[in-house]
C-alpha cells in the first residue's frame, strides 16, 4: 500500500502545471578556434585629402567617375568619359553593367527600372539589364550649355533638374511632366526628403535650397562654389563644391568643410551606414568619409587552414560609439563581434576550394556589407579510409 501511494504522488507531481512546460531548446555553442584569424580586407586609405574623418578609397583608376547611386548594398558609378556604369560592392569585385550612355550623369531607380541621365543628348533614358537604352524624356538642349545632370526618385516620380533652363521637373515613370518649378540658375542635383520636400543643388548660384511641396523654397546653405550635388539622411545634410574641392555639411550654424582637397567632386550619395561617398572626376576615384563605421573593402585572398577564422575589420569614426554586430549569414558562423571595437571574427563553413561569403555588420539602423574571398583545402581523409579506398 505504501509503495502504491508513493507511485500516485509521483504521477500527481508529473501532471502538475510546473512540470508541463517544455524544456528550452538547446543553445548552439559559440564556435572557437585556436588559430589566429586571417585577413581578407585592405585598409585602402585615401590620399591627397584633408579631413578629421577617416577616409577610404573604394575605387581608383576610373574614367571620369561622375554621379553615384546607392542600389541596396551596391554602389553604381557612372563613368562620364566612357559612358559605362560600374557596380561596386559586388561579389568578385567591380562589375560593368551592360550598355553605355554617352556622358552618363545621374542614376536612379523607380520601382525596378533603372533611369540614367544622358547629358550629351540632354535626355533621360531607361537602361535594361541587357543593355538596351530606351529614351524616356527628351529635354530642350541649350546650345553651348551642358544638359541634364543628377536625377533622383521620390518613389513615385522622377526628379529631373532641367539644368540649362533653370528648373526642376517632376515626371511620371513614363516621362510626363507633372510639375515644374523654375527660378534656379543651374540646378544640378535633387534629393527627396521624407516630408515630400526636395533639396536642390543650384550650381551656378552656389546654394542648396529646400523646396517644399507647396513650392516655397528655403536656402539651407550658400557660398558653396559650383555646388553640384546634395544628399541628406541619418540626421545630416551634405553637399559638394567643385571649385573649392570640398565636401561640406549643412547645419543650422552654417556650412562646414569636412573634406578638403577633392579633385573635381562630381557625385555624392550616402551609404547604408550614413557615410557620404564622393567621386573625384580628375583623380578617377571614389572616396567614402566615415562618419559612423564602414567595413574595410575586400583585399587579398588568404588561404585558410582547417578551422581557421576570417578577421572582419572595420573603420570607425572616433566620435561614433555604437555597438557593431556581425549578422548571421550563409557560409559562416560568427565567433566574435566588433562591439565597440574595430574587429570581429567569423568561421567559414562547408565551402572548400575558392570561396566567397558576404558579411553584413549593423549598429542600430546603420549597415555595412562586403564580399570576402578565401581558399580552403578539403578536409583530409583519415589514413585508414584512404588505404581502404585504394584496395582493389
Amino acid at each position: 500500500m505504501a509503495a502504491l501511494l508513493a507511485a500516485l504522488l509521483i504521477l500527481s507531481a508529473c501532471g502538475s502545471g510546473t512540470a508541463s512546460h517544455p524544456a528550452p531548446p538547446p543553445q548552439h555553442p559559440v564556435p572557437t578556434s585556436p588559430l589566429a584569424c586571417a585577413s581578407a580586407q585592405s585598409p585602402s586609405p585615401a590620399v591627397g585629402l584633408s579631413s578629421t574623418l577617416p577616409l577610404l578609397t573604394l575605387a581608383s583608376g576610373l574614367a571620369g567617375p561622375d554621379d553615384l547611386f546607392q542600389d541596396g548594398s551596391l554602389l553604381l558609378v557612372g563613368e562620364y568619359n566612357s559612358g559605362r556604369i560600374l557596380e561596386l560592392g559586388a561579389k568578385g569585385g567591380p562589375q560593368l553593367l551592360a550598355g553605355t550612355v554617352p556622358e552618363v550623369e545621374g542614376i536612379t531607380r523607380l520601382g525596378s527600372v533603372l533611369y540614367v541621365a544622358d547629358q550629351l543628348h540632354d535626355r533621360v533614358v531607361k537602361l535594361s539589364p541587357d543593355g538596351t537604352v530606351t529614351p524616356v524624356v527628351q529635354l530642350q538642349p541649350v546650345p553651348g550649355v551642358e544638359g541634364v545632370d543628377q536625377i533622383a526618385s521620390n518613389g513615385t516620380q522622377l526628379l529631373v533638374p532641367d539644368s540649362p533652363r533653370g528648373r526642376l521637373l517632376l515626371l511620371s515613370p513614363q516621362g510626363v511632366i507633372q510639375r515644374s518649378v523654375g527660378g534656379f540658375e543651374r540646378p544640378t542635383g535633387a534629393w527627396p526628403m521624407p516630408d515630400g520636400s526636395v533639396l536642390v543643388a543650384d550650381e551656378n548660384a552656389g546654394r542648396v535650397y529646400s523646396l517644399s511641396p507647396s513650392g516655397t523654397d528655403t536656402i539651407l546653405g550658400s557660398g558653396i562654389g559650383l555646388v553640384d550635388d546634395v544628399a541628406s539622411g541619418y540626421g545630416h545634410t551634405y553637399a559638394i563644391g567643385i571649385s573649392a574641392g570640398v565636401l561640406v555639411e549643412l547645419t543650422g550654424n552654417g556650412v562646414h568643410d569636412i573634406v578638403n582637397g577633392l579633385d573635381e567632386p562630381q557625385g555624392l550619395v550616402l551609404d547604408p551606414a550614413g557615410n557620404p561617398v564622393v567621386t573625384e572626376e580628375q583623380r578617377g576615384s571614389v572616396v567614402v568619409a566615415v562618419t559612423s563605421f564602414r567595413l574595410l573593402p575586400a583585399g587579398p585572398t588568404p588561404q585558410l587552414q582547417a578551422n581557421q577564422p576570417l578577421c572582419v575589420r572595420l573603420v570607425r569614426n572616433p566620435a561614433f560609439t555604437g555597438v557593431v554586430t556581425i549578422q548571421p549569414g550563409s557560409g559562416y558562423w560568427v565567433i566574435s563581434n566588433p562591439g565597440a571595437g574595430v574587429q570581429g571574427q567569423v568561421l567559414p563553413t562547408a565551402c572548400t576550394g575558392s570561396c566567397w561569403i558576404q558579411i553584413r555588420a549593423r549598429s542600430g539602423g546603420l549597415e555595412s556589407a562586403v564580399w570576402l574571398s578565401f581558399t580552403k583545402p578539403p578536409p583530409r581523409m583519415p589514413l585508414a579510409s584512404a588505404m581502404g579506398r585504394n584496395r582493389r
